[in-house]
């Protein structure tokens, strides 16, 4: 591909990983297509896909616009990004999923983070869901103290997200690296086959000297629901993986410090038959491979002070519980004037922050987190709002409405002491037909027994003319 006719841009190598995915792949690669960065290659790794996707991929690489490299094997998300730097010939090297559709100024801003420090090794891209993209799927990640890992900002909506400055690893699909780096930290440890490899290369650019973090104009959509369909053992995965990166990186005082809580926590899988052999199946695998940890820790030995800065001090299952986000599919052109939970109807009205029906005796309900947002359509001239709520601690809830004709118009009312006891609340409003979206915002959340974040509970809202 050319170069810049007016600055001169780093080469950078463009690494595609695809497994059956006949389904996302051309998304993926026509996206790529349309960067504003100019100067990069494509090189799409084929993990010995069974669909169609080789044929899909044969007619852009006859086309002359990517570099194919088929494997008569599927050697995993690491060992298939192995395989891809391998070709690349490139100072930069991007990674990105099939399911991954980059916006384009993916590598523009990516690149021109990365090497606005030398000090950097990788930039973490923010990535959304692409189903649903005001939804963030992550912004770079970090790993708890048990050492579960997570990806920062996961299901939160992107207008009320705290983006990180730096970050433990940055999440596989759109993460950026400095070739130099990469050289040093070596390959991708292949034998995680999938999940946690893109940790696990976070923390040794860590060890390496370098550092990692967000570059937050740099955005990637992420077709989530793909890759979870892909990988029917994700829970066997993630238990293995994440056993061995605590093994691979922490030092020995801080890992029998851990197996002293670790070992206790497992004993939650024996409460589900189907999941009793999680445990010992994780570490079963985790002995047979004991010889390649204690290389790796030769190779780069533990050093707190690179990265625990960026550990999340909690313990257990990591990240905490949130709404299931990137279920909403919301439609202006299905929105109506009241919205009634029922598990059905409003969810072309819902766009983020609900959990999923609940019911208190016949009254059927979703509790909000701190925030959550809904869309409306008005037929005719309102005068009147009414929602029915409660909450599980006494709070102040503040509704925003803002106009899709409008957008100067943004009327808020604030809802003092919402109780625990159910109430209707009517408020005189002035709204004239047309589009709205409303934002709701509790002042107080409530930590419930699964760790959730509670706002207020809703049962409904309607919009009357009097």
């Amino acid at each position: 591909m050319p170069g810049s006719t007016h600055t001169v841009e780093a080469f950078v190598s463009v690494v595609v990983l695809n497994h059956n995915g006949a389904s996302v792949i051309s998304r993926c690669i026509e996206c790529l297509l349309t960067q504003s960065y100019t100067n990069f290659e494509i090189i799409v790794v084929d993990n010995n896909s069974t669909d169609s996707s080789l044929s899909i991929l044969q007619n852009y690489f006859n086309a002359g616009r990517i570099m194919l490299v088929r494997s008569n094997r599927n050697y995993g998300v690491p060992g298939g990004r192995n395989l891809g730097l391998s070709h690349a010939r490139g100072e930069i090297v991007a990674f990105i999923d099939n399911d991954g559709y980059a916006r384009d100024n993916w590598l523009t801003e990516g690149v021109k983070t990365l090497l606005s420090d030398p000090r950097l090794g990788a930039v973490a891209p923010l990535v959304f869901f692409a189903d649903n993209t005001l939804i963030l799927n992550g912004a770079g990640g970090t790993l708890n103290l048990q050492g579960y890992g997570g990806d920062i900002c996961f299901n939160t909506p992107f207008e009320f997200a705290t983006i990180p400055g730096e970050v433990l690893y940055p999440m596989g699909c759109g993460m950026i690296f400095r070739r130099a780096a990469l050289d040093r930290i070596g390959p991708f440890d292949s034998s995680l086959f999938n999940y946690y490899d893109d940790v696990d290369a976070g923390i040794r650019t860590w060890k390496a000297g370098y550092k990692v973090i967000v570059a937050r104009d740099s955005q990637v959509d992420h077709g989530f629901s793909y890759t979870e369909r892909i990988f029917k053992n994700k829970v066997l995965l993630c238990e293995r993986n994440r056993l061995r990166v605590i093994l691979k990186h922490f030092g020995a005082a801080y890992i029998l410090s851990w197996l002293a809580r670790e070992i206790p926590y497992s004993m939650r899988y024996f409460l589900t038959p189907s999941l009793r052999s999680i445990p010992i199946r994780a570490w079963a695998w985790n002995f047979l491979h004991l010889a390649s940890i204690v290389r790796w820790r030769a190779r780069f030995p533990s050093d707190p002070r690179a990265f625990a800065h960026l550990i999340d001090a909690t313990w257990g299952t990591y990240p905490l519980p949130t709404a299931n986000n990137q279920a909403f599919r919301p439609a202006i052109q299905d929105a109506v004037d009241t919205l009634v939970i029922d598990g059905h109807t409003e969810l072309p009205q819902l766009q983020f922050g609900w959990y999923n029906v609940e019911r208190d005796g016949a009254l059927d309900f979703r509790w909000t987190e701190e925030y959550a947002s809904a869309l409306f359509v008005i037929t005719l001239a309102t005068k009147v709002m009414t929602l029915r709520l409660r909450t599980e601690s006494v709070t102040d809830l503040v509704v925003w409405l803002k106009s899709f004709k409008d957008p100067k118009m943004d009327s808020s009312i604030v809802i003092s002491q919402v109780s625990r006891e159910w109430s209707e609340r009517t408020f005189g409003i002035d709204l004239q037909p047309g589009a709205y979206r409303m934002v709701l915002s509790a002042k107080t959340v409530h930590i419930d027994a699964s760790r959730r974040r509670l706002g207020v509970a809703i049962a409904d809202i309607r919009f009357n003319l009097s």
